[in-house]
């Protein structure tokens, strides 16, 4: 029997990891919960049987607290700009600029999103929400509303991901005691393969120049 030489061994050996890592199956879990008093979003990444888990409460506040507490003017406050100073020329064709580049941003994402989530099966999503304002009527009228906004983003989830076995439920309930309230729990489950994150990043690397040409017509 012929004896393989070691680079060969090696190879095959690459070859068999290699194979088995794009096929290792993996699990996203997102959790996001919004209290009248705090925020929390917690996300855990499960390949194989290897955990990560990544816990924030509050992570809006904090970041904003971070800037307020880091301000780059803070030894010298910058002075105020008078308004018939402000080129107001200039700054509404900037916002037409800003507008087209932002649209066109939207749509080669969108075709990115579309490519690459088609792998991506969501299992399960569970929305809750609950609301309420000091007017019963506007209660009622926010229900509704909320439940429409519910419905249309749900109907566009099958154009980017796998629906065929989602296990969901959503549910918004109008909270009439008077109080202005509103509560979001959201919660779901993605299942995809780990070579999916190897086309999710040739995807990111092929659209990388587009993306800095954005960049710098937005920053000219």
């Amino acid at each position: 029997m012929p004896v393989l030489p070691c680079k060969l061994w090696i190879w095959i050996a690459a070859v068999a990891f290699l194979t088995g890592f794009w096929f290792l199956p993996a699990r996203l879990c997102l959790f996001f919960c919004r209290y009248p008093d705090r925020l929390i979003v917690n996300s855990r990444f499960v390949f194989w049987f290897v955990p990560l888990e990544l816990n924030l409460v509050n992570p809006v506040t904090k970041v904003f607290w971070a800037l307020s507490r880091n301000r780059p003017w803070e030894g010298k406050a910058p002075a105020d700009l008078p308004a018939r100073r402000i080129r107001w020329q200039w700054v509404l064709r900037r916002i037409r600029k800003a507008g087209r580049i932002a649209a066109r941003a939207w749509r080669g994402a969108n075709r990115a999103f579309v490519k690459t989530g088609k792998r991506i099966a969501l299992k399960e999503l569970n929305i809750y929400t609950e609301i309420g304002l000091a007017d019963p009527a506007h209660t009622a009228l926010s229900a509704g509303l909320v439940w429409a906004l519910w419905g249309m983003a749900y109907s566009r989830l099958p154009a980017f991901f796998d629906m065929g076995s989602t296990q969901s439920i959503i549910k918004v309930v109008p909270n009439f005691s008077g109080d202005n309230l509103l509560v979001v729990n959201c919660s779901c489950i993605f299942e995809f393969r780990m070579g999916h994150i190897i086309i999710v990043i040739y995807q990111l690397i092929r659209q990388g120049p587009e993306i800095l040409t954005l960049l710098r017509r937005i920053s000219s």
